[in-house]
């Protein structure tokens, strides 16, 4: 295998998937270009993570092997926050960043680093690769914003531009991308009040800003998931960090247009399952994080909350 020379940093974050992050790590440990550490945030696992990873980090590989192990759950935003503020004082001069069920495949660094021989990658804040959901292109990882009058509209690249050798993107997930570290280091970390969810796109966009993102579709990441549609607790902070993202990051018009279009479509999803009897819970969280975003309101919420689970109760 050969020592990297392009200098890649990970920062994995883990959170009770010990088996899943097994195989990530197994994903790296093969790589035919080789990173130069391998960081992981354990979000204060339960089922046996923090002690796989005192045995994980003595096995002797060519690459340097770092631990933290947080002493309760701080959410992935806090999570991927931690990591990459560690990242910034590593020796690595770009950090990628994943989830622990995310798998690049074995020659992912081996193209980056081709590439980086063909275009000057210090022009670049980020560089993501493609991800493969169960055999298919998942689109949602890699989006474009499109502004109007009065609102911003999220888009897929479409698939045709993956025929190309890379393509731009204003926002990434932080499955499979790889940040520059001097431009992180201007635009900060993860929003680590975010909690859960958007913190990504939020980071992305102030990256974007600073500088050009790419995807190379050549670097191939597999991220295999399947939506349950069950009632989850993290609807809350996908509501409220969205609309952070836009108040913060665009006019006030955009702000106001989202959340009285968003206010009348959740009331009125709200009145009609009432009538029909259908559970409308996910409507009264998103109803709380627009509120909450409107007011500020950042962090852990004091009711959706990890291990949260929807016991069919009223809500008042």
């Amino acid at each position: 295998m050969e020592k990297n020379t392009l200098n890649i940093g990970v920062v994995l974050v883990t959170y009770n998937r010990i088996e899943e992050l097994k195989k990530a790590l197994e994903k790296y440990n093969n790589q035919t270009y080789l990173p130069h550490y391998i960081l992981i945030v354990n979000n204060n696992s339960t089922d046996g993570t923090k002690e796989f990873l005192e045995e994980w980090k003595n096995i002797k590989t060519n690459y340097e092997k770092y631990v933290v192990n947080l002493e309760k759950n701080i959410g992935g935003s806090g999570g991927f926050y931690t990591g990459l503020e560690e990242a910034k004082k590593m020796n690595a001069s770009w950090i990628w960043v994943a989830d622990d069920d995310a798998y690049p495949q074995t020659n992912a660094f081996e193209e980056l680093n081709k590439l980086s021989k063909e275009i000057d990658f210090t022009e670049f804040s980020a560089i993501c690769g493609e991800i493969i959901n169960n055999g298919k292109i998942d689109f949602d990882h890699r989006r474009r914003v499109k502004k109007g009058l009065f609102f911003i509209k999220e888009y897929n690249v479409p698939k045709e531009e993956y025929d190309n050798k890379y393509f731009n993107v204003d926002l990434f997930s932080y499955v499979g991308t790889m940040i520059n570290k001097e431009v992180l280091k201007k635009c900060g970390s993860t929003r680590k009040d975010f909690f859960i969810y958007y913190d990504d796109t939020e980071h992305s966009y102030r990256l974007r800003k600073e500088k050009p993102i790419i995807c190379v579709p050549e670097v191939k990441i597999n991220h295999d998931t399947v939506s349950d549609n069950k009632i989850t607790w993290k609807t809350y902070y996908g509501s409220r960090n969205k609309m952070i993202f836009i108040r913060e990051h665009f006019p006030k018009r955009y702000f106001y247009f989202e959340y009285i279009k968003q206010f009348i479509s959740q009331n009125i999803k709200i009145v009609i399952k009432k009538i029909i009897k259908k559970q409308y819970i996910s409507n009264v969280m998103n109803l709380e994080g627009m509120k909450d975003a409107k007011r500020g309101k950042t962090g852990l919420h004091e009711i959706y909350k990890p291990g949260w689970k929807y016991k069919g109760e009223k809500i008042k």
